[in-house]
Parts: C-alpha cells; structure tokens; sequence
C-alpha cells in the first residue's frame, strides 16, 4: 500500500501552494482498510504543503448531529463525508462551495455516470466530489466453510436455506451479523430488493410511497426476515468490520454488508473466488443496489482555504486518487475512466455489473441517498423491534414500517 501511494505522489502533481492551510475533513472510514484508504487521501493533500486534520466520528450516524454543531457555530470543516438529501439540505441552506469552475476545468461531467454526477450536485452546481461507488447488495462467504459441508454458493433462497441448515448442523454459525440498527437495515433493503421486488424498492425507497411498505410483497419480505433471524449471530462487538472478522476467521459463514467488507478481506491476506466468495445478495442478481462516498466541500471565508478546498476537491477527483483509494476501500472508482488494472476480481465484477444495471435502467440508490435521516432512523427501528419481539407479526410490522416511515417525513 505505500508503495501505491509513493507512485500515486508523484504522478499527483499540483503548483506548490502559496501558503499552507489546515485541510479538516469529517469522516468515518476507521475500520483497517478504510484507515489505509484514506491515508492515501492525507498524503496527497500533505504532500501539497497542506496540513490534513482528522474530524473522526465513530460510525456514520453519529456524525451529522457532530458536523451540524460545527456549521451552526460558523466553524466548519473543509470538507464532510455526506450523502444524498444531507448534501442537498446544506446545499439549499447555501452552506456549500460552488465547484463549478473546478469541475469545467477538470471535465468531471465527461468523467461522471450521470447517477453519480447528480448526487454531487444541487440546481446543477457541484458541491461535493465522490469518492467511490459502493455496492450494497452483496453477500460475502467463507469459501473454506462451504467446502467444508459439501456445499457451494446460493444463489437464491431456496439454496441459501439448504446450504444454512448443512451449516448449522456441522456446527458452524451460519451469518454474522452486526446488531447495530444501520447494520439490519443494509440487510433488509438488499430483502426488501430481493423478495418484494424491483417495483417495491423503487416505491418504498426513492418514490418514497410510504404506504407501499404496507403491501402483501412488504409482508413477505418480514416473513423472510422471521425465517432469516435463526441464523444470525451476534459477536459481543457489534461493528460492521468485527462481523467481517468473523467470517474472516471461519467462525461464520457468510455476511450481508455493502463492499467496504471486502477490504478487510483483502487486508486479511484472501483472495476472491478462491478464499471468499463475492455474490449478489440472493434473488437480486440483475440489480445493483449503490451508494456514494461524497465530500461535501463547506463554503468558507478565507481564500487560502478557499484555494487549499480546491486542492482536495481535485485530488478526489484525480484518476491515481480513484485508483489507489478504491483497490483499499474495496468500491470501484467513481470516474468511467479509471482503469481497473490491478484492481481484484471481485471489484472488476461490480463494475461490468453496474455498468449493465445503468443499461438497464437497473440501478438503485440505497435509502442512503434518497430518504432523511429521521425517516431512516424511525423506520429502521421497526426492524430491531421485530427481531426483538417475536409475538410481532409480519403484518404488523409491515404497518409499523409504513407508520414510522411516514412519521419520520414530518420530523425535521
């Protein structure tokens, strides 16, 4: 990974700085391979002249009531890892810089898929810069623990149940399973995807027909969930990358997160196809679930900083950046021109795969991207609440869901 990074430093080349500013970005990339991804970010930005100062929040739903305290007082950041309607909520309060003249210059709009060229944007002006394109519906396995019950892959529900009971009845723990909210949540909305379909997600999710939640396909979706919730298991450390550990180590046998996991594969020596496996969740093979790692740049008051701002806006969008950041991160490159030389199998197959979703008009934003956060935060906690309380029918849960959905849509 230094190497990577040497050889990225100086092909990066930028006029040195006329003066050297503190460059404070918001993020939550703290797990092993999200530490090495962004540290390719710092040294781009140091190797400037600049100073790179870490705003940290552990997990990211804690860190908007943290970057709104900071805008609030009028001391933001440089810039804060955001998505979505976050972005378009900062945007429309004109707390963003205009990179309109960075991105003509640099021809981002020739560079950018059109979905993710729009979620950095708001009234047609750039905003933000992205980082990556994350895949959501995925499921990781441990290829050993398959091979060790005479089992491969599954590809659908059917199979996946199978395969989970030869599991189990070798004694082995079938998926692990973060028990933090946002962490059930990823796993319903790839179910959500998988059972109720296409035409459900696109209405619950980004249509946002909060009464769709309510349908015979929504109370399917929580009967699988029900049929699910025996094979989950739970470490006593319930961050996303300790549930990856647990596959790692051959203690569980599969894990339904986005493909920020793999990079803790890779870190851990594995290789794809031949160690662990990389498959679409199950039933949603045709589909490519995405999210965005965007940088919101926060309008500021100093030129110099003004200047150091453009300095790590070009850097994301530079190709080595894209490159060296998205082989450690475990995404593919946001820009179309990336190449994926060297890039691992698992990574090759996203990218043919949300190319040919973008043909079909197959891509789908996760909730990330489309809902606010008090809608995620309300609905996601109907999920806990049934899979704590198992006198909670499908049905009533399917209503609950509605219910909080719609709640969540009149908070502030």
């Amino acid at each position: 990974m230094r190497l990577i990074t040497t050889m990225l430093l100086t092909l990066f080349i930028i006029s040195p700085p006329a003066q050297a500013e503190v460059v404070e970005v918001l993020h939550f990339w703290t797990s092993p391979s999200e530490s090495r991804a962004v540290d390719v970010l710092k040294d781009m930005i140091q190797q400037q002249g600049h100073t790179w100062q870490d705003f940290v929040v552990e997990g990211g739903e804690n860190a908007g009531e943290s970057l709104k305290k900071r805008v609030l007082t009028g001391y933001p950041p440089t810039s804060a890892l955001s998505q979505g309607l976050d972005i378009t909520r900062w945007a429309r309060l004109g707390f963003l810089q205009n990179l309109n003249s960075l991105a003509a210059e640099e021809g981002w709009d020739q560079n950018l898929p059109a979905v993710v060229a729009d979620a950095v944007k708001f009234n047609g002006s750039y905003v933000a810069t992205p980082a990556n394109i994350h895949r959501i519906n995925w499921m990781w396995a441990n290829l050993s623990l398959l091979h060790n019950v005479g089992a491969t892959v599954p590809a659908n529900w059917q199979e996946f149940f199978k395969v989970a009971e030869q599991l189990r009845n070798a004694g082995y723990q079938v998926i692990a399973q973060g028990n933090e909210q946002w962490q059930l949540y990823i796993t319903f909305q790839s179910l959500v995807l998988s059972v109720g379909g296409a035409d459900l997600y696109q209405k619950l999710f980004v249509e946002k027909n909060f009464k769709a939640a309510k349908s015979p396909e929504m109370v399917t979706v929580f009967e699988v969930l029900r049929q699910l919730q025996p094979y989950f298991f739970y470490d006593n450390n319930t961050s996303w990358n300790r549930a990856t550990e647990l596959v790692i180590q051959g203690e569980a046998a599969f894990q339904f997160m986005g493909d920020w996991a793999k990079g803790e594969f890779l870190s851990a020596g594995m290789t794809p196809d031949k160690d662990f496996a990389c498959q679409a969740f199950p039933g949603t093979q045709d589909e490519f679930l995405y999210t965005l790692d965007t940088l919101a740049m926060f309008r500021l008051k100093d030129e110099a900083d003004v200047q150091a701002q453009r300095v790590l806006a070009s850097a994301v969008m530079s190709t080595e950046f894209q490159s060296a950041f998205n082989k450690a991160k475990g995404s593919i490159p946001a820009r179309k021109d990336v190449s994926l030389a060297g890039f691992d199998e698992c990574a090759v197959r996203s990218r043919n795969e949300f190319d040919a979703a973008d043909i079909r008009g197959h891509l789908l934003p996760t909730p990330s991207q489309t809902l606010s956060e008090n809608v995620r935060m309300e609905s996601q906690k109907v999920i806990d609440e049934f899979l704590s309380d198992q006198e909670m029918t499908p049905e009533q849960a399917a209503a609950r869901f509605s219910k909080q959905m719609k709640l969540g849509s009149y908070m502030y």
